[in-house]
């Protein structure tokens, strides 16, 4: 068999061609999946890292930053107890008295102090309504008038916009807040501390 010879120059060009094919086929193309970074699943990217959250943070505020109003505001509260402590009780209405307890309902705006004397019996109550307190005077006197006890409600004057004796106590109003004591033989000690709460509340 008769061998033919290669020129030098014809047989490095085969092998720069052969080389150039063998490159340009293991070359990733674009768009491959091996060019592209994909983010991982529930990442924020760049588009979505400073758009607002809508939902309202765990201290009621929006994720937006502005502030849910509140439904309704309340007056301001009383502690009885400390408006009228038990020394200054005791000497207004003339009972021993060893302690007291402060009993408060927030919502329904009422403030009570329970006043206790040392042999436990014989005790009252001193209760302010902070709001709706005008309500709640007319609706206490309608009760007490309708509730087959008539004969002892009787009005009182010299106290209050308007004051009320029943047999459950006496009720005194200022504007819209009502004092109301309860558990006392006679209504002058009763009269005395509302007068005196009110003076300390203004």
């Amino acid at each position: 068999m008769r061998m033919t010879s290669i020129p030098p120059g014809l047989a490095l060009v085969t092998v720069t061609a052969l080389m150039l094919t063998a490159c340009h086929s293991s070359s990733p193309t674009a768009g491959s999946p091996a060019t592209q970074t994909t983010p991982a699943s529930g990442g924020a990217t760049d588009s979505d890292s400073t758009t607002p959250t809508t939902a309202a943070a765990s201290d009621g505020t929006a994720g937006s930053g502005s502030t849910i109003p509140s439904t309704g505001a309340s007056a301001p509260a009383v502690v009885v107890c400390t408006a009228l402590p038990t020394s200054q009780a005791a000497s207004l209405s003339g009972v021993a008295l060893a302690t007291s307890r402060e009993q408060d309902d927030a919502e329904s705006d009422a403030y009570r102090c329970d006043y206790f004397p040392a042999s436990g019996t014989g005790g009252f109550s001193v209760s302010v309504t902070v709001a709706r307190g005008a309500q709640a005077y007319a609706n206490s006197l309608q009760t007490d008038t309708i509730a087959g006890a008539a004969e002892h409600v009787a009005p009182l004057t010299g106290v209050g916009d308007k004051a009320f004796s029943a047999q459950d106590g006496v009720r005194a109003v200022f504007g819209d807040r009502m004092i109301y004591v309860t558990g006392l033989a006679s209504d002058p000690p009763a009269v005395a501390i509302i007068q005196a709460l009110q003076a300390k509340l203004g």
